[in-house]
This record gives C-alpha cells, sequence and structure tokens, in this order.
C-alpha cells in the first residue's frame, strides 16, 4: 500500500498531484527526509516561459539584416528576461523548448519580408520570405537548447526604402519550455461555409468543438473562446478561403478581449489568390478573458471561409513537469520536389529524437502509438524561389487538414512553416506533402524542411 505519510500537507499535496507517493516505511525521521528529496526530484524546477513584444514602430531598413528590438515585457515566468524587454529571452536550463514569434510591417510596398530565430547555434528552420505588401509571419519551432542560450529575432525586408514595424505587441518573441502536460485544451472549427466580406476585418464564427476540457467555448458567443483560469496558453490557428480570381492582401489575426491583435499572418497574393493561413501565439491570460480569429480579404467580393478552418488553444503552465515524448524529422540534403504543381509526400529519413509514442512507418510516414493532445510543427524550406506558388500540407490517415500556401515574387530562399495542435488516435498517420508552380524542379534545404511533434498530455 502507498501512503503519504511522515510528510507535511504541502508536501504530501506535491506528491499526489505526481500520481506517486512513499512506501509504507517503519515510522523514523529518515522517511520524512527521502520524502522531501523525492518531491524535490519529482517537481524539477519552476515552469520556464516568456514573451517580449513591440509597441512602437521599429524602423526596419532596406536589404540589410535588423535584430527586432522589444520594448514590453508581456510576462516572464522564471526570469528568462532579467526582468526587461530586450532583443532576446535567455534559457534557464537545459531543455525542449517552443520558440514562437512574429513580425508584423505596417508599410506596403514591393519586395520580400523575412523572419529568423537566432541563437549561438542554428535554430532550426528560422527563416519566412514573404512577396511585398502587407506583410505579417507567425513562426514557431521546437529546438533542443543549453542553459543560458540567447534566443533572438531578426528580420531583412529588400522593399528599397525603411518599412516600420506595427505599433502593437503581434511583432514579438515567445520562448516556453516544453516539460509540462497540458492542464486543459480544446479544439473548435468550422461546419459550414462563412461570408467574409470584401476589405472588411471580420471575426470568423465557429459551430462545433471536437473536445473542450474547460468550458473554452460557448455556442452563444460561436467568435471567441473563453480562457477559464489565469495561466499561461498556446494558440493555434488555421484558416481557409476560397480561391479568387483576382490577387490582394490576404490574412488571419489573434485578438485578445476585442481590442489586442497579439499575432498576424498577412501577405498579398497572386492571382488567382488562395487564402490559406495559419497563426499561433504564446500568451499569459487572465480567467475570463477571450481570444478570437479574425479574417481579411480584399478581393473586390465576398468570399467562403472553407470548413478547414480551426482554432485551437492549451494551457502549459501546469504546477510540476514531466517527461514529454518527442519526435524531429528532417529530410536530406538536396531533396527535390522535382514535379510542378503536382503533390509530394516529402521524405524525412533523417531520424533526430523519437518516442515510444511514435512508429517511423517509412521514410514519408509517422504513426501515433499513444492516443492525446500532440503539437505538430512542420516546415518546407526551399532553396530557391522562382516566380511562384509553394505550399505545405499536413496529412492526417491521408487526408489534408492543414494548409499553407505562399506566393514568390524574385528568386531568394522561401520557407513555409504551419502548426497544429490536435489530439490523435493510436494508429492515426501523418505525412507532410509539397507543391510548387515554378515550372521545374526546385531543391530544399535540410535546415529549414523537417517535422516535429511533441506529446501534451
Amino acid at each position: 500500500m502507498l501512503t503519504c505519510r511522515y510528510l507535511t500537507p504541502l508536501l504530501a499535496a506535491v506528491l499526489v498531484a505526481q500520481t506517486a507517493c512513499l512506501s509504507d516505511y517503519t515510522d523514523n525521521e529518515d522517511n520524512a527526509l527521502l520524502g522531501l528529496l523525492i518531491a524535490a526530484s519529482l517537481t524539477a524546477g519552476p515552469f520556464t516561459a516568456a514573451r517580449v513584444s513591440r509597441t512602437s514602430a521599429q524602423s526596419v531598413p532596406g536589404a540589410t539584416t535588423t535584430a527586432l528590438a522589444f520594448d514590453q515585457l508581456d510576462f516572464d515566468t522564471n526570469n528568462l528576461t532579467d526582468g526587461e524587454a530586450s532583443g532576446g529571452l535567455s534559457t534557464p536550463a537545459d531543455g525542449t523548448y517552443l520558440v514562437s514569434g512574429g513580425v508584423d510591417f505596417n508599410t506596403n510596398a514591393t519586395g520580400t519580408r523575412s523572419l529568423q530565430f537566432t541563437a549561438p547555434t542554428a535554430v532550426a528552420g528560422g527563416q519566412i520570405t514573404d512577396s511585398g505588401g502587407p506583410t505579417a509571419h507567425s513562426l514557431g519551432v521546437l529546438q533542443t537548447l543549453a542553459a543560458n542560450t540567447t534566443v533572438g529575432a531578426q528580420t531583412v525586408q529588400d522593399s528599397g526604402a525603411a518599412l516600420d514595424t506595427m505599433t502593437d505587441p503581434s511583432t514579438h518573441l515567445a520562448l516556453v519550455r516544453m516539460d509540462r502536460a497540458a492542464v486543459s485544451s480544446a479544439f473548435v472549427r468550422k461546419t459550414t461555409l462563412q461570408a467574409i466580406p470584401d476589405a472588411v476585418l471580420t471575426s470568423v464564427t465557429f459551430d462545433s468543438a471536437d473536445y473542450d476540457t474547460a468550458g473554452y467555448f460557448n455556442a452563444a458567443q460561436p467568435d471567441r473562446l473563453t480562457i477559464p483560469e489565469a495561466g499561461v496558453y498556446l494558440v493555434v490557428a488555421n484558416s481557409e478561403l476560397e480561391v479568387a480570381g483576382v490577387a490582394g492582401a490576404r490574412g488571419v489575426e489573434l485578438l485578445v478581449n476585442g481590442t489586442t491583435a497579439i499575432a498576424r499572418d498577412v501577405r498579398t497574393t497572386l492571382a488567382p489568390s488562395f487564402g490559406l493561413h495559419g497563426v499561433h501565439a504564446l500568451y499569459s491570460f487572465a480567467a475570463g478573458d477571450t481570444v478570437a480569429l479574425r479574417y481579411f480579404q480584399d478581393s473586390g467580393a465576398p468570399r467562403n471561409l472553407q470548413t478547414r478552418t480551426t482554432l485551437a488553444i492549451a494551457r502549459l503552465d501546469a504546477s510540476v513537469s514531466s517527461a514529454r515524448a518527442v519526435l524531429q524529422r528532417r529530410i536530406t540534403s538536396g531533396l527535390a520536389v522535382a514535379v510542378s504543381n503536382a503533390d509530394t509526400l516529402i521524405d524525412m529519413s533523417v531520424l533526430e529524437q523519437t518516442d515510444a509514442a511514435y512508429t517511423i512507418a517509412g521514410s514519408n510516414s509517422t504513426a501515433i502509438n499513444q492516443s492525446g493532445l500532440y503539437l505538430t510543427i512542420a516546415s518546407l524550406q526551399f532553396a530557391t524561389n522562382a516566380i511562384s506558388r509553394r505550399r505545405i500540407d499536413l496529412l492526417v490517415n491521408g487526408t489534408r487538414v492543414v494548409q499553407v500556401l505562399r506566393a514568390a515574387i524574385a528568386s531568394d530562399n522561401g520557407t513555409l512553416n504551419l502548426m497544429h495542435m490536435q489530439r490523435f488516435n493510436a494508429g492515426d498517420t501523418l505525412q507532410v506533402r509539397g507543391n510548387q508552380s515554378s515550372g521545374g524542379s526546385l531543391t530544399l534545404q535540410a535546415e529549414g524542411s523537417f517535422l516535429q511533434m511533441i506529446k501534451l498530455d
């Protein structure tokens, strides 16, 4: 029989929270000391996360790599910032971290825009390049980082003149150590089409919850999720708009309490235009706060938002740590997406990390062994970008569930990055698929082309 005798009530509570306890030893003071040691080993330190943002315009000169400087500390749970917003976040301990960020340009001009995470060693898949016009990026990557590593963000734009960032927290950098099970989570989706008016920023409504463990979704308020308890949350949204025959701006944003945009994904598309977007944010919410997804398009007429539009949330700041099942797969160097305008399953032949939760089902397939909530990040980085489109798909059991597309306007590197957070069943399979329309073969770069997964429960 397991009991928690000989411990103070506080220590006993810690051990019960860990679903572990001391054996029923003979009464003596040594057992109390043993209880202290076990409790200390199980808690394994404080929850580690922080976010900084830019709330005043930062001028980014043309054709110059520029470090993003942040002027607002949104939150910091474990001294990643020394209490001040800065150009980077420092890791207090070794571990697997989610690096999340965004850059949002205020001025429209022709040219490419990029966002890249930086560290003393390369941060995998850190660059996104996009076309001119309204431009905002949302970028994420799982990365194993050593203690005292400083992670920053930098951008490049080549419009020919200086561009300013937006004056809200959509330009940001966040870091969280992924060593906790999710406290609660929800996943809502559209099951019917929604018309998005021309040139009107419109709240997206949802009508079905695949799961909801804490009452986030209320069908009477279908345009938002409501935060049940104060804490640090990851919010992930993906959207799909019908194809329009004209070029123009397409984009999404995450909006807190109806007033503050915390992340955006916006760009100008080539004709015919596609509105395939993903956006995410790590954020510290108060109980009762709301988060919503809004969509914008200026094709000249209303366009229908499709049923693959989803919104997911998970609270990450559990009181105690636990091991997380991580998968890291990558392409071999120089892999080509050889056929123009044809879907190509991507070989992720380089296995960098895996766990019993996953089975390597083939060079382009990963099987789930343990049912649960998973965060999935996929990325494809094209070494050469002709004037055309690039697309990345995440397939579950052979069916596309997430898709992100970008248009290239010049010869340059270009990365497509998508994030998805959903419950999978044991036996489900995941694949990454690419498509490009350059008219010839394009090569993928190994450092920016990968599949990453982490089990969150």
